[in-house]
């Protein structure tokens, strides 16, 4: 039993390594379906600011995705850092799934995409996710 507990314990640990919205924090996530509920680590993330987890890069991810007439199929991976996050997300889109890149800053206490281009341009993506936000897709 004391075994279990402390595998449990590790196993928690590991979620929440980098799992925060601090300066040069990333986080990542394995592939999930739309359809697969994977509960989000809890996270140290300071007053005002939005959760670096799974469920509010997701919501992120929904927003935009709507914007488009699509709808997220999964989200792949993710990243924080400062007032920036991405994530690697399916976007379906009339019957079409594409994997797509998405870019959000922080807004308050929630993620809100923005424009890639424009903040990859001009350097304002931090460097600790610059590269899985604007040098793929």
């Amino acid at each position: 039993m004391r075994l279990r507990a402390f595998v449990g314990t590790l196993i928690a640990a590991a979620l929440l390594v980098g799992c925060h919205s601090g300066a040069n924090a990333t986080s990542k996530t394995g592939a999930t379906a739309a359809s697969t509920s994977v509960p989000s680590a809890p996270t140290a993330t300071r007053p005002g600011e939005p959760a670096c987890t799974q469920a509010a890069v997701r919501r992120a991810a929904e927003q935009a995705a709507a914007a488009h007439g699509g709808t997220i199929a999964g989200l792949e991976d993710f990243h924080c850092s400062e007032d920036f996050a991405d994530a690697d997300a399916d976007e379906a889109q009339q019957g079409v799934v594409n994997s797509v890149t998405l870019l959000f800053k922080a807004s308050g206490t929630r993620w809100v995409p923005v424009d890639r281009g424009t903040y990859c341009q001009t350097g304002s993506v931090p460097k600790a996710i610059y590269a899985s936000a604007c040098e793929y897709q």
